[in-house]
């Protein structure tokens, strides 16, 4: 007899969790800024994007034909 995929990740992610160990762990400060700069090329990204397509997305809450230049 089988068991099924899901007991299996139970049983894998219990011996996991109960053997945890400590970590010995050190975040730079270059590391914030790198989160950061992630985060502000997500932001430009999404304006570049936004401006783009912005004909489109006016279509979509216009009335009438299509009068996108």
């Amino acid at each position: 007899m089988t068991r099924p995929l899901g007991w299996t990740f139970a049983l894998l992610l219990a011996l996991v969790a109960g053997s945890e160990v400590p970590l010995q762990a050190y975040i730079d400060p270059g590391t914030g800024s790198m989160v950061v700069q992630g985060i502000v090329a997500a932001i430009a990204g999404a304006a570049v994007m936004i401006r783009l397509s912005w004909a489109r997305i006016r279509s979509l809450f216009s009335r009438g034909p299509d009068t996108a230049r």
